[in-house]
């Protein structure tokens, strides 16, 4: 189920940006279970990429450690593994983790992960750069395609209740809608020679009204998201559009996963402990 949940979005799907302030100072995650983080970003890690987990009789989790108020280690990614004949498959590892370096208003994310004999390798698209603006929100985001050494950049341009995300400041990515302080939903619309062939929406949906520890947290694996928002999304519905069998444009495929959320005293969910 874990495996489903991170299912995907599309490569249109590519990055964003958020309105508001960090999440308190004081109420700062110590780790997080793996079912409230969403992977397949389009950053990170790619909707057409395969990304399992394995049985585990513990919580998988993400962890974190702080130096301040800055993270400045998440030890808790994913691993290229054989599959086919080739590395092609990722698995969840504890031995894969994110080095954060934060300078003057941005993250810089280099991924690296342990094999079986203790080597350390890096992640071909090393550096991960996350610029902030002066909302703590993202402004921009620079990193290197996987076998390619250039580097891309998305852009994103806020405009009323939605932020349009450019790459390398041609082509349009996606597009995200808020309502109030909170994401409500992504849209990629694919197109061919001028025509649209297929659209695909992720729906962030049943809002609490509770602090999100994640906000403005970007540049943590799975919590890209989750980073745009005051508050918690305690669902997601992904549909896919595409042209029917009578020729109509409509939904293809849907699937929708929630997650049960308990809070603690002060009134933040339990993904996870706190410090």
């Amino acid at each position: 189920m874990r495996s489903i949940f991170l299912l995907l979005i599309t490569l249109g799907f590519i990055c964003s940006c958020s309105k508001d302030n960090a999440a308190s100072s004081t109420h700062k995650l110590k780790n997080c279970n793996v079912e409230y983080l969403y992977f397949k970003d389009e950053i990170r890690t790619y909707s057409m990429e395969t990304v399992e987990f394995p049985m585990s009789v513990n919580p998988l989790r993400c962890s974190y450690t702080y130096a301040g108020e800055n993270i400045t280690r998440n030890v808790g990614n994913f691993i290229f593994v054989p599959s086919g004949g080739n590395l092609a498959k990722k698995m969840f590892s504890d031995q894969a983790y994110d080095s954060l370096i934060n300078e003057n208003g941005s993250v810089v994310s280099y991924t690296k992960y342990a094999d079986g004999q203790g080597k350390i390798h890096e992640y071909s698209t090393n550096p991960i750069t996350y610029f902030m603006n002066s909302q703590n929100g993202i402004e921009k985001i620079t990193k290197k395609m996987y076998g390619n050494s250039n580097l891309y950049k998305y852009s994103y341009i806020h405009s009323g209740d939605s932020i349009q995300e450019m790459i390398n400041d041609s082509i349009r990515g996606r597009i995200f809608y808020f309502s109030g302080s909170n994401l409500e939903k992504v849209v990629a619309d694919l197109y061919y020679q001028g025509k649209l062939t297929s659209k695909k929406e992720i729906l962030f949906e049943n809002y609490d009204q509770h602090p999100n520890p994640f906000k403005n947290l970007f540049y943590l694996p799975g919590a890209f998201y989750r980073a745009f928002s005051n508050n918690n999304y305690l669902g997601i519905t992904i549909n896919q559009y595409g042209y029917l069998a009578d020729s109509t444009f409509g939904i293809t495929s849907t699937y929708h996963y929630s997650a049960p959320v308990s809070y603690d005293s002060d009134g933040y969910p339990d993904f996870g402990d706190y410090y």
